[in-house]
């Protein structure tokens, strides 16, 4: 079953509000920052984009076909 916006933090003001969606997932919008609705979200997916630009921008030191269709993909 899906999450509910019985929470009274789904309907926090925020620089990207007004809130639009139905569902509230993971977590309370806006707690941390005015500019962020789901903190620990967005931080988590920093990390996942700088890996894949580290390994990207290392593309040219791997010789294996396998490895650049991977970072290609």
């Amino acid at each position: 079953m899906a999450p509910t916006s019985v929470s009274p933090a789904f309907d926090k003001v925020g620089y990207w509000s007004p809130n639009t969606a139905s569902i509230d997932w993971c977590e309370n919008n806006y707690t941390i920052s005015y500019y962020i609705a789901e903190f620990w979200n967005s931080t988590s997916s920093i990390l996942i984009a700088t890996l894949a630009a580290i390994g990207y921008m290392n593309l040219a030191s791997y010789k294996e076909r396998r490895m650049t269709l991977l970072m290609q993909a």
